[in-house]
């Protein structure tokens, strides 16, 4: 039973995900979350949603839709001959000893040029451990 279910939703969900995702709200993730949690729960009501994810080994739409962009960044990165490698900026002027940012993302004067696709993952990147909601 919970293969169809979830293969169409991963199906439907990870269409061109690497180009919206970095633009929803959380408000947004929260409602395509909704996506996945009311199905499941139809399946298997006695548990918990976290539950459920855990026994069937599934990541949150979130999660799923992050790595999904993230792996895309990861091929353009990887690939010098990838049309879209050009739009990666490399940082090839330390102005700190302390900085080790590999990437340079454009300054911005908008919030949502700011969380566009490449932007956002070259700051990613550079603050693995401190950017990601």
């Amino acid at each position: 039973m919970k293969s169809p279910c979830i293969k169409s939703i991963v199906f439907v969900m990870s269409h061109a995900a690497s180009s919206w995702y970095t633009f929803l709200s959380n408000t947004n993730k929260q409602r395509l979350e909704t996506i996945q949690k009311s199905p499941l729960k139809a399946i298997l009501p006695e548990f918990s949603y976290e539950e459920i994810l855990i026994a069937l080994n599934l990541p949150t739409i979130n999660d799923f839709l992050f790595n999904l962009a993230d792996g895309h960044f990861s091929k353009v990165l990887s690939n010098p001959s990838h049309p879209l490698h050009d739009r990666i900026i490399f940082n090839n002027v330390r102005t700190s000893s302390r900085s080790s940012n590999t990437f340079r993302p454009k300054l911005c004067r908008t919030e949502k040029r700011r969380h566009s696709f490449f932007n956002y993952f070259m700051e990613y990147r550079n603050n693995k451990f401190l950017y990601r909601q």
